[in-house]
Parts: structure tokens; C-alpha cells; sequence
């Protein structure tokens, strides 16, 4: 009779831990994940390029009456020369490509000389079409600027122009002409350390909204 009730106390204990385990939730739970989901992107493009160089400046110009060059570097060396009676332009280009909206910018030009400042006054530049002078442009506190450009989002590869000019008129007054000669004779004595002039153009692309 003893070793009947022990089985059966043994029998009891291990019907008791497994309605444990069915009812009281201590060795199954509900469990589910989702597959993994990625996404990536690349920095977007922002480019801006000057194609051509600055270019106004030549050592020889022939103006519309194409007999002959009415300025001409006398070959004593390989400098551009600037004169009265000289015009001429040039379409500074600008390379944009990019993927956000932005704006292109030209920067303005600016004016280094040491030419006489009594003839400044008479020797101009032109940006899009306006023109300044040399005595304007050395007195503006920032160079003068402009947009070229507002660029959308998406432009492929697409050149922009900024046309550009620069003259030197051949007939002023007396007084100017008489100062614009003595001038020249001023730099034939010593060419190599005379008048200059020294143009500089620059463009800007920036982000907007």
C-alpha cells in the first residue's frame, strides 16, 4: 500500500507541472517580425564652371571699317594693349549643372589701374549690357552684380552667358585727348613698368529656396 501512494503522488506532481505549462504561460508566446526594408540616397550634384577665360583684351583690334588694325602691338612683346578708339566684347560663359534650385550669380567686375584718374571717367566697361566706367567701378564699394540665372532642380549640363564689353572712346575733349596723348608718351618711355589695366569677372551658384 505505501509504494501504491507514492506512485501516485509521483504521477500527481507531473500532471500538475504540465497544466502549469498549458495555462500559465511560462513556455509559449505569440511571436512575429517583418522582413528588413532598406532605402539610400546619393548627395545630390551642385557643379559650376567657368569654360572660357576672361578674354577682352587683345593685342590687336580692327574696328568696323576692317581696313586694316587701328591698335596693333608693335611686337616688342606679347602684352594686350588697351587705346582710344578701341571697343570690344566678349560672352563669358559659365557651366551649370545641378539637382537643387539655386541661383547663378555674376560677381561683378573688378578694376585694378593705374591709368590716369582724369581719364577714367572716359573709358568704360559694359555688364549685360550696361555700362559703368573705370572711375564708377574704382568708387562703387562692391562691385556691381546681377543674376544671370535661376536654375531648377534637375538642370542637366547647360551653359549660361554674361556678355561683356569694354571701350575706350576715340574722340573726347581737347583737354582729355591732349591728357590721353601725353599718356602714351608717358608709357613709350618706359613700357614696361607704365599704365595697365586689370579686369576680373566672377560668378557665384548658390542654393535657394
Amino acid at each position: 500500500m505505501k509504494l501504491t501512494k507514492k506512485r501516485l503522488a509521483i504521477v500527481t506532481a507531473a500532471a500538475t507541472l504540465v497544466t502549469a505549462g498549458i495555462f500559465g504561460g511560462t513556455y509559449a508566446k505569440y511571436h512575429t517580425e517583418t522582413l528588413p526594408t532598406t532605402d539610400n540616397a546619393r548627395l545630390a550634384k551642385f557643379y559650376l564652371n567657368s569654360e572660357n577665360t576672361l578674354d577682352l583684351f587683345k593685342t590687336e583690334y580692327t574696328n568696323a571699317t576692317g581696313i586694316g588694325a587701328d591698335v596693333k602691338n608693335d611686337g616688342s612683346d606679347a602684352k594686350n594693349l588697351i587705346a582710344p578708339n578701341v571697343t570690344t566684347t566678349q560672352n563669358l560663359t559659365f557651366k551649370v549643372a545641378t539637382e537643387v534650385k539655386s541661383e547663378l550669380t555674376f560677381q561683378g567686375l573688378t578694376i585694378e589701374t593705374n591709368l590716369p584718374t582724369d581719364l577714367q571717367p572716359y573709358i568704360s566697361v559694359s555688364i549685360n549690357g550696361t555700362r559703368y566706367t573705370l572711375a564708377d567701378l574704382k568708387a562703387s564699394v562692391t562691385p556691381v552684380t546681377y543674376t544671370v540665372a535661376t536654375v531648377p532642380a534637375g538642370q542637366t549640363a547647360t551653359d549660361y552667358q554674361v556678355p561683356l564689353g569694354f571701350t575706350w572712346e576715340l574722340d573726347n575733349s581737347d583737354t582729355v585727348d591732349a591728357k590721353e596723348t601725353a599718356a602714351a608718351i608717358a608709357q613709350a618711355g618706359n613700357p614696361s613698368a607704365g599704365y595697365y589695366l586689370e579686369v576680373t569677372g566672377q560668378a557665384s551658384l548658390t542654393q535657394i529656396d
